[in-house]
C-alpha cells in the first residue's frame, strides 16, 4: 500500500490521509464510502487548488460584502435616529406625543402638583408614560433626546485582555513554526507503561465528578454501561477524551509532577485527536464527535493555551449540531441522545461565542451564535443537583434572551475588551427594575431571599451554605457588579453640559453602592463554594477575573471605601485558588509580562513565557491572580 503524492479531491477537501492500494484506481477512503474518487494532477494542484480548497477567496469576498452591508445599515440607522430626534425637537406640547402608537395623556396642575387625569390601562402604557415624563417633564429633557453616549474606560480587565493578547501571540508563533507537537512521554526505566489501570482510574474519577457539573454533556449511566462493554479503550475517542480531561484538571493525579501530568495528557490527546479526525466525516459518529470535542476544551485552554484550536473544534461542533437539526436527524435519536445533543449545542455555541471574543476581541462572526436561545431538559435518572442546576440555567436563559440583556452584555463586552462602548443611559435606569421583575418570576426554591438588593444582603449571604441553590442569586449579582463597574470606570468621550454632568454623578453614586454590594456578595459566595471543592473550578477563575476588574473600578473612585472583610475575602480566595495550581508554576512578579502588555495592549513576545511551563494555562492563571492581587493591595492602601 502506497501514499499518493497528492490526495484525491474528496480527501483533500476533508483533509484526510489519501491511501491507495497498488494498481488501484480508487483510494481506500473513497472505496470504503462508495463515493467517486477523482485524483488531482500534480500540475493542477500546485496552480490553483491549494488556494481555493477551503474557499478562502470566496470567504474573503463574502466577509467584505457583509462588512459593507453592516456599515450601510449603521449609516441608515443613524440617519433614521437623526430624523426622529429632529422631529421630537419640534414637538411643542410635553403632555402629549405625536406618535400614533402611543396614547395621549391629559395632565392638570392642582396646588402646584401635577396630576394625571387619564387612567393607565396596562403595564406597557405605564412604562410609556414614565419614559415620556422623563423626556418631556424633567430637566433631563435634552439628555434623553440623545440615545447614547460614547464612554471610554480607564480600567483594564486583566484576565480578558491577557488571554486575548496571549492568544494572538500564540497564533503568530504557530503560523511561523512547524514544530507545534506536544511533549513526548518521559523515557523512564519502565518503558512499558500499563495504561489499563490508569484509564480505569481516570474514567471512574470522571464518572464521580463530571467535567461540566452545571449541565453534564455525558449521561453517566450510559457511559458506565458503554465502558463496561468496551474491549479496547484506545479505540474510543470518548474514553481518550475523558482521560485528557481528567488528567488536565488541577485536582487529579497531584502525586505526579506537572511535567508528568502534561506528558500523560499529551499522550491521550494524540490518541484522541487521531481517532477524532477519523470519525469527523462519518455521519453515524456525529454524537461521538460532539462529545469528544466537549471533553477537550479544558485541556486546550487551561493546559495548552491553544485557544485557536479550541475555537476551531467549537466551530466544527457548531456546524455538526446545525446540520443535525436542519436535516431533522435529531428526531431519530433516543431521549438520552436528544437531551445530550441539546447540551452539546449549548456548550459549542457558548464556547464559540467566548473564543471569538477572547481571540478577535469582538463577537462579529459568520455564524448567528445564540448560546441562550434554548430550553434544556433533564433525564429522570440524573442527580437532583443536576436537575436543579438545569432549572436555574433555563431561568437564566429566559433573561438572557431578552433584547435588554443582549444590550447589556454587548456594552460590558465592548468596555472590557475595547475600553470603549456606546452606553445607553435608559439601560441603566431600567436595570434594577428589570432584574427585580425577573427575580420575582423565579420559583421559591431558586430564590434564596425575597429582596436580592436589600441593604443586608451582604450579611445574609454569610449564612448560605453549598446545599442551597445560589446559582440564580450569584448570576444576578455578577451581572449587577459588571454593569455598575462599567459606569465607575468610564467617562464620556465628549464634554457634557451641567445637567448631564449632575445626572451622571448621581448615576455613579448609585453604581458605586451597587457594585460594592454585589462584589461583597460574590466574594462571600465563592469563598463558601471553594471550601467544598477539591479542584480549581474554571468558573471560579472566570468569576474572580470579573471581580478583580470590578474591584479595580471601585478602588479608582476617590469616595470609595473598601471594607476590610472584602479585602480579606479576596486575598483568601486568591490564595485558595493558587493552592490548587502547581507550586513551580508561580511566576515572580518581577518577570511577569502582564503589566507591560496591558499598558501597551500589544501582543509582546514576552507573553510566550508561559510556554516554558508544563501547564501554560495554569501558569498564566497564577500570574494573572498574583499581579491582580498586588495591584489591588496597592490600591487598597492608597488613601481615599
Amino acid at each position: 500500500m502506497a501514499r499518493q503524492r497528492t490526495p484525491c479531491i474528496e480527501c483533500r477537501k476533508r483533509r484526510r490521509k489519501c491511501t491507495w492500494h497498488l494498481n488501484s484506481i480508487v483510494c481506500l477512503r473513497c472505496s470504503q464510502r462508495g463515493i467517486r474518487c477523482v485524483p488531482i494532477d500534480d500540475l493542477d494542484s500546485d496552480s490553483e487548488d491549494k488556494r481555493s480548497e477551503d474557499g478562502d477567496q470566496e470567504l474573503e469576498h463574502y466577509t467584505t460584502e457583509i462588512q459593507q452591508l453592516r456599515r450601510s445599515v449603521q449609516a441608515l440607522e443613524a440617519t433614521l435616529r437623526d430624523i426622529r430626534y429632529s422631529h421630537g425637537n419640534q414637538l411643542s406640547s410635553p403632555m402629549a406625543t405625536s406618535n400614533d402608537n402611543e396614547p395621549t395623556w391629559q395632565l392638570s396642575v392642582i396646588n402646584g402638583n401635577l396630576r394625571l387625569e387619564t387612567p393607565i390601562k396596562s403595564m406597557e402604557e405605564l412604562y410609556q408614560f414614565s419614559q415620556a415624563s422623563i423626556r418631556y417633564l424633567s430637566p433631563f429633557h435634552h439628555l434623553f433626546l440623545k440615545k447614547s453616549f460614547i464612554f471610554e474606560c480607564n480600567t483594564s480587565h486583566i484576565l480578558a485582555e491577557t488571554l486575548h493578547l496571549t492568544a494572538r501571540i500564540q497564533m503568530a508563533r504557530r503560523s511561523s513554526s512547524t514544530n507545534a507537537s506536544p511533549l513526548r512521554l518521559l523515557q523512564s526505566p519502565n518503558n512499558h507503561i500499563n495504561y489499563g489501570p490508569i484509564i480505569d482510574d481516570l474514567v471512574n474519577i470522571y464518572m464521580r465528578t463530571p467535567n461540566c457539573p452545571l449541565a453534564p454533556v455525558i449521561h453517566i449511566p450510559t457511559l458506565r454501561q458503554y465502558y463496561n462493554t468496551l474491549e479496547d479503550p484506545f479505540s474510543s475517542p470518548i474514553i481518550m477524551g475523558i482521560c485528557v480531561n481528567v488528567m488536565s484538571s488541577s485536582g487529579s493525579y497531584t502525586h505526579l509532577s506537572a511535567e508528568e501530568r502534561r506528558q500523560l495528557a499529551d499522550f491521550f490527546f494524540e490518541k484522541c485527536h487521531d481517532l477524532l479526525f477519523d470519525i469527523f466525516d462519518d455521519p453515524t459518529k456525529r454524537l461521538d464527535t460532539l462529545t469528544t470535542i466537549s471533553l477537550l476544551y479544558h485541556y486546550l485552554t487551561l493546559v495548552r493555551l491553544w485557544l485557536s484550536e479550541a475555537r476551531r473544534l467549537a466551530t466544527l461542533a457548531h456546524l455538526i449540531v446545525k446540520d443535525i437539526l436542519s436535516s431533522g436527524l435529531d428526531k431519530q435519536l433516543s431521549d438520552v441522545e436528544q437531551v445530550m445533543l441539546q447540551r452539546q449545542r449549548m456548550l459549542s455555541d457558548y464556547m464559540l461565542y467566548n473564543f471569538t471574543i477572547l481571540i478577535d476581541g469582538h463577537t462579529k462572526s459568520p455564524f448567528e451564535i445564540t448560546p441562550f436561545s434554548m430550553h434544556l431538559h433533564v433525564l429522570d435518572d440524573e442527580d437532583e443537583a443536576v436537575k436543579s442546576s438545569i432549572r436555574t440555567i433555563n431561568h437564566v436563559f429566559r433573561l438572557c434572551r431578552s433584547q435588554y440583556f443582549l444590550t447589556i452584555v454587548e456594552q460590558i463586552k465592548n468596555m472590557s475588551m475595547d475600553r470603549k462602548a456606546e452606553v445607553n443611559l435608559h439601560v441603566f435606569l431600567r436595570f434594577e427594575t428589570i432584574m427585580r421583575e425577573w427575580w420575582a418570576t423565579l420559583p421559591d426554591d431558586l430564590r434564596v431571599c425575597e429582596d436580592p438588593y436589600s441593604v443586608d444582603a451582604s450579611t445574609f449571604v454569610q449564612t448560605l451554605d453549598d446545599q442551597q441553590n445560589i446559582g440564580a442569586f450569584g448570576m444576578m449579582h455578577g451581572i449587577t457588579m459588571m454593569v455598575h463597574a462599567l459606569l465607575l470606570s468610564s467617562q464620556p468621550s465628549m464634554e457634557t453640559d451641567g445637567v448631564t454632568s449632575d445626572f451622571l454623578t448621581i448615576l455613579r453614586k448609585q453604581a458605586l453602592l451597587n457594585a460594592t454590594r454585589s462584589c461583597d456578595i460574590l466574594l462571600a459566595l465563592i469563598k463558601n463554594s471553594l471550601f467544598y471543592l477539591k479542584d480549581a473550578d474554571p468558573l471560579s477563575f472566570v468569576a474572580l477575573g470579573h471581580i478583580m476588574y470590578a474591584l479595580s473600578c471601585i478602588s479608582n473612585c476617590p469616595e470609595a471605601k473598601i471594607q476590610q472583610q472584602t479585602q480579606a475575602n479576596f486575598d483568601e480566595i486568591v490564595k485558595q485558588l493558587l493552592s490548587h495550581l502547581p507550586v513551580d508554576h508561580h511566576i515572580p512578579s518581577s518577570i511577569s509580562p502582564i503589566p507591560s502588555a496591558i499598558q501597551t495592549r500589544q501582543a509582546s513576545p514576552t507573553l510566550a513565557i508561559y510556554d516554558r511551563y508544563a501547564l501554560p494555562g495554569y501558569a498564566l492563571m497564577s500570574d494573572v491572580m498574583r499581579i491582580s492581587l498586588d495591584q489591588l493591595k496597592s490600591l487598597f492602601q492608597c488613601p481615599s
